[in-house]
C-alpha cells in the first residue's frame, strides 16, 4: 500500500519530528523514502559546488534522516528545491510517485496563522496522495515511533469507508489495535431541544453507529465478529461534539494513529465529514493521516 513515502522538511523541530515518524512509518512497510526541503531562494541555501551553508538546519535534517535511514536500510533520496512550498511539495509527490507525505505542524497555539494554516493546508487541497500529518511532540527516535493504537472515525458515509482499508491495512503492518469509533453528535440529528432526545431515541441512535461500525470493518476487509483473525478491534459509540469526542477518545486511549477521509475536490470543508477531518487536524494533538476522497 505504501512503497514510496515523500517526507517534505524545513528547519523546524516539529519538521524533525515529522521525519523521525515517517521513516518509521516508511521502514515499517519497507518503503522507499524522497526527503525534499522547499527552498523559496534557491541563493540562500546550502550549496555543494560553493559550500555555503545559510540554511544549516535543513542541511542538518537532510542528513540525519539519510543516515537514519541508511542504518536500518531503507532507500532515501534528498532534495532541495527551489520554489513555493505547497507547489515543490505536490510536484515532487508526483514526480516520485509518492503513496504517502508526511509533514509536521506546530501545535495548537500556531496552527491557523503557521504550519496548517499555509503550507500543510494547501498540500492537503491540492494533492490526491494521502497526508500524514504529525503535531509538534516531544522528540522521537526512527525506531521509538509505534502506532500500536489506531483510531478511525466513521459517520458512516461511503467518503468515510474510504479510509477503512488503509486503517486495516497499518494495523496489521503494525500489529495493532484498530479503535472504529461512532459519534452521535445532536447538532446533526436534529435534536435541538435544551433536553436533547429521548434515551429510546438515542438508543436507536447508537445501535446505527454500531451498524457504521460493523460496515466500516467489511468495507476494511475484516469480519464483524468480535475477535476478528487478522486486526484486534474496538468499538465504541459516544455522544457528543464530533471533533472533540475524537480527540478525547483518541487521549484518553492513548491513540498513536488517527486515519480518516477527506471530501474530494472541495477540500476538508463543506461537508460533515470534511470539516470534521479539518477540525481534527487542527485540534488533534496525535498524528493524522488524510485519506483523500475519490468521489
Amino acid at each position: 500500500m505504501f512503497d514510496q513515502v515523500l517526507i517534505a522538511v524545513d528547519e523546524s523541530d516539529h519538521s524533525r519530528r515529522a521525519a523521525m515518524v515517517g521513516l518509521a512509518f516508511a521502514t515499517a512497510y519497507g518503503a522507499d523514502i524522497d526527503v525534499v526541503h522547499a527552498v523559496e531562494d534557491a541563493s540562500s541555501t546550502t550549496s555543494t559546488e560553493t559550500g555555503t551553508r545559510d540554511h544549516q538546519g535543513a542541511d542538518d535534517i537532510l542528513q540525519d534522516i539519510s543516515e537514519r535511514a541508511t542504518d536500518v536500510g531503507v532507500t532515501v533520496e534528498t532534495h532541495a528545491v527551489e520554489g513555493n512550498p505547497p507547489e515543490v511539495i505536490v510536484n515532487q509527490a508526483n514526480e516520485s510517485n509518492a503513496d504517502l507525505i508526511v509533514m509536521g505542524r506546530q501545535g495548537r497555539s500556531g496552527i491557523s496563522e503557521q504550519v496548517l494554516g499555509s503550507v500543510t493546508d494547501r498540500v492537503l487541497r491540492n494533492t490526491d496522495v494521502p497526508v500524514l500529518v504529525v503535531p509538534s511532540g516531544e522528540p522521537v527516535s526512527s525506531d521509538g515511533s509505534r502506532f500500536d493504537r489506531i483510531l478511525a472515525p466513521t459517520d458512516g458515509s461511503e467518503t468515510a469507508e474510504q479510509a477503512a482499508p488503509y486503517s486495516t491495512d497499518i494495523a496489521k503492518h503494525h500489529d495493532a489495535t484498530l479503535h472504529v469509533l461512532n459519534v452521535i453528535d445532536p447538532r446533526f440529528e436534529g435534536i435541538f431541544s435544551a433536553g436533547g432526545g429521548s434515551e429510546e431515541f438515542f438508543e436507536r441512535l447508537e445501535e446505527r453507529g454500531h451498524d457504521f461500525i460493523d460496515q466500516y470493518i467489511e468495507h476494511g476487509g475484516q469480519t464483524t465478529t468480535e475477535t476478528p483473525t487478522d486486526v484486534d478491534i474496538r468499538k465504541a459509540v459516544v455522544r457528543g461534539t464530533t471533533s472533540e469526542e475524537i480527540d478525547e477518545y483518541a487521549v484518553e486511549n492513548d491513540i498513536d494513529l488517527v486515519v480518516m477521509a477527506s471530501q474530494g475536490e472541495s477540500g476538508l470543508t463543506g461537508q460533515l465529514l470534511g470539516s470534521i477531518a479539518d477540525q481534527t487536524l487542527r485540534e488533534s494533538e496525535k498524528p493524522v493521516l488524510i485519506i483523500p476522497s475519490t468521489e
